[in-house]
């Protein structure tokens, strides 16, 4: 947390430096991506950083948080980009945030879309990040590593199909 909150994406690791047992921990919190002798070039995991989550029902199992979907299906909420469900959460500018979205399509392939609109203090529109991926018939979880653009205090985070087809939504999740 401390090293994410400096910015901080990737460190220089000698396994020398201190005991095993933390290492490990370092390990754990880590991804190699360069190697020589005891030295690594180590970067972060993004699920170890990011693990508060700041929506209110992100698996669609309670009321409330959302507005309504098109449809309820056994665990997943049915949208499509004309009939997303959104929540708006409060969102530090500069700050870091991982957005995922969990979800499989209801009968047709087609593409979904992680998505965040950006708001400022008068809830004026600041921006949108929007990453789109393809939909199968087998649940996907994509995952995109945001950072609030200056200004912002409001994400409006959404569960979305990208075109008129729709798909079947398990999970949406926006974690600091």
């Amino acid at each position: 947390k401390v090293l994410d909150d400096y910015g901080v994406d990737y460190l220089i690791f000698d396994n020398n430096w201190i005991p095993s047992e933390k290492a490990k921990l370092v390990a754990d919190a880590t991804t190699a991506v360069a190697l020589s002798g005891s030295l690594s070039v180590r970067k972060l995991n993004i699920d170890y950083l990011y693990s508060q989550e700041l929506l209110k029902n992100p698996n669609f199992k309670e009321a409330g948080g959302w507005t309504e979907p098109l449809n309820r299906k056994l665990g997943f909420i049915e949208v499509t980009v004309e009939s997303p469900s959104i929540q708006g959460v409060s969102v530090i500018a500069g700050r870091r945030y991982l957005n995922s979205v969990t979800s499989k399509c209801a009968n047709d392939i087609t593409q979904g879309r992680v998505q965040i609109n950006w708001m400022d203090s008068d809830n004026k529109f600041l921006k949108t990040d929007i990453k789109v991926f393809n939909c199968t018939k087998d649940e996907h979880l994509e995952k995109v590593l945001l950072t609030a653009p200056a200004g912002a205090r409001t994400a409006i985070v959404f569960a979305s199909s990208h075109n008129k087809v729709p798909i079947l939504i398990s999970n949406v999740s926006l974690k600091e």
